[in-house]
């Protein structure tokens, strides 16, 4: 064991003496593992989608025939009061608002008729097509006089008697639920057109159609839908180099997922991810809560490192990641036309992070914030907010999220970085079609905080999911932003090459805010880079992805990986 200490006592020593290591480029001093979070970022937004039919067949005509104007009535009168039954879908007042203009003067019967109008013409403008009214016979002469006339209008408001949902069985009651709120209280033409766009989009649902056709009574219809599903289940294989090269740039993955495990839309996501030097797993579960979309998610990982780069891969430094989730999401606007949907949701998510270092088998402070025993717990609260639009030429998906560190069971330091932090971090998505298979893509990220994080917490750039040319996690801040623009051009497309060739030329850009006195590209704070790349994709198989990023700003020697030389690569395939 005094052996031991006496090691630890030495690399502590040559690991102050060497803040600047090449192997990991930060703004804070001393050797630290790379940033243990698997990268989870704002999912880019699908590209643009081709216009669709529309999902709705209608009968030509379904909303009954305006009602004649009462008998025994003639010249001018004046209506005291116009009475309503049967209306749920409209307050009285409402009502009442739109037939002031003829209530409490004398009008004509021409004029009561424009009455019976502005009625109808309040449910059509609503939406409410196959709405009507009627005069019940036995309330046609309720009148006192030509002076004094009560007038009582029954609303006849289409009910939706049954939902008959045909082509699986599994979705049968996913789908009716969100076809059910969308024709409550009464059936509304647009408010379930709007619901049917939004499953035509649905990840379960390949093609859906749906037809009104009349019921068993006056202003009774049924919903006859037709789906398609997708295959609930799904399986990815991998491989990349998207992970530091302080433990194995190069990395193997295999991810599985069922969309609809319990017949329910609930979500079930597991993962597993391997290096040289880690070994990771991931799950999620995910279970809707209303029929707008609502979720209630949990989701963990748990991640084992070892530090394989010279000169510290013979002195086994060792770390530990685990962290775990519960996620509420409520979306709050939800819209959809023939051209477009748009979303806008508000989320809260509990987290928990625990992590532990080692240097030969001795528990050791490597990271920035740890105690004495290497050990970094992190509770936090995040509060986001989510917007995106998707039409036919261009899509858009940006993020919001608010942190704030909570002392519950977690490390708190006499000095900054500890639990205790603030920070707010926005991500956006922006996908546009230029012309036929060739879409311009531009992402951004920021973040700010009000003191030094825990690395776990800090803002990673570097590498081929921000800045490529870089090796991953060269740059570690606490405030900082990053941006990239990327166009593909389609190069080869043929019947005997399967899928699309694509060149992708790109520029990407990161800085750190962090102890900046002005713009200075000479402070490390700064990173950019050009380059090009190639896509090929196959269908929903198979994807590959070739990038190389000349870098702009130089830094210190980034080690001899393909990431460190500027070249990234991916390759997923899909046998599910």
């Amino acid at each position: 064991m005094n052996q031991s200490k006496f090691w630890v006592n030495i690399v502590s020593l040559l690991i102050s003496l060497l803040g600047t290591l090449p192997a990991i480029a930060q703004t804070s001093p001393g050797y630290q593992f790379p940033n243990p979070i698997l990268p989870t970022p704002l999912p880019s937004p699908q590209l643009p989608f081709p216009q669709p039919p529309s999902p709705l067949k209608v009968p030509p005509s379904l909303a009954p025939s305006a009602p004649e104007v009462p008998t025994g009535l003639s010249g001018t009168f004046t209506v005291r009061q116009f009475k309503f039954e049967g209306s749920k879908a409209f307050s009285t007042n409402q009502l009442q608002e739109a037939v002031a203009p003829f209530t409490g003067h004398p009008i004509t019967l021409k004029e009561l008729k424009q009455a019976l109008d502005a009625i109808n013409m309040l449910y059509l403008k609503a939406g409410y097509l196959t709405s009507g009214i009627r005069i019940p016979g036995s309330l046609n002469r309720q009148r006192q006089s030509s002076s004094n006339v009560v007038f009582t209008i029954r609303v006849i408001e289409a009910q939706v008697e049954q939902i008959n949902v045909l082509g699986s069985a599994r979705l049968q009651s996913y789908v009716r639920a969100r076809l059910e709120r969308a024709a409550s209280p009464a059936l509304n033409e647009e408010r379930l057109l709007d619901a049917i766009r939004f499953l035509q989009r649905d990840p379960l649902i390949k093609t859906i159609s749906a037809e009104l056709l009349p019921g068993s009574q006056q202003g009774q219809w049924i919903v006859g839908v037709r789906i398609t599903p997708r295959p609930p289940l799904s399986v990815q294989v991998g491989l990349d180099n998207n992970r530091s090269p302080a433990v194995g740039s190069l990395q193997r993955r295999v991810s599985f997922s069922d969309n609809n495990l319990l017949g329910r839309g609930d979500r079930l996501r597991l993962g597993y991810f391997n290096t040289q030097g880690s070994n990771a797993g991931t799950a999620s579960y995910t279970l809707p809560y209303n029929t707008s979309n609502g979720t209630l998610q949990f989701a963990t990982s748990i991640l084992a490192s070892r530090i394989i780069e010279n000169p510290f891969n013979q002195i086994d430094l060792l770390s530990n990641f685990r962290s775990y989730e519960l996620t509420v999401r409520q979306p709050l606007s939800r819209t959809a036309t023939q051209q477009s949907t748009q979303e806008f949701a508000l989320g809260l998510t509990a987290s928990r992070q625990e992590s532990e270092a080692s240097l030969l088998g001795v528990p050791f402070p490597l990271s920035a914030g740890a105690d004495a025993q290497g050990r970094t717990r992190i509770s936090a609260v995040r509060f986001f907010q989510e917007y995106s639009r998707q039409s036919n030429k261009q899509t858009l998906a940006l993020r919001s999220q608010l942190s704030a560190g909570l002392n519950l069971g977690s490390t708190i330091n006499p000095q900054p970085p500890d639990s205790r932090f603030f920070s707010w971090r926005g991500e956006g998505q922006y996908a546009r079609l230029m012309a036929r298979d060739t879409p311009l893509l531009v992402g951004f990220g920021v973040q700010a905080s009000d003191r030094s994080l825990v690395p776990i917490e800090q803002l990673s750039l570097g590498g081929p999911d921000t800045v490529r040319g870089y090796r991953k996690d060269l740059l570690l801040a606490n405030s900082g932003a990053f941006a990239s623009i990327e166009t593909r051009f389609p190069i080869l497309r043929s019947s005997r090459l399967p899928g699309l060739l694509q060149v992708a030329p790109f520029f990407d850009f990161g800085t750190s805010f962090d102890g900046k006195q002005g713009f200075n590209l000479n402070q490390h704070h700064t990173l950019a880079s050009v380059g090009v790349g190639l896509r090929w994709q196959v269908a929903n198989e198979l994807f590959m992805r070739l990038d190389y990023g000349i870098p702009l700003v130089s830094v210190p020697a980034q080690g001899d990986s393909l990431q460190a030389q500027g070249v990234s690569f991916a390759v997923y395939y899909n046998p599910l």
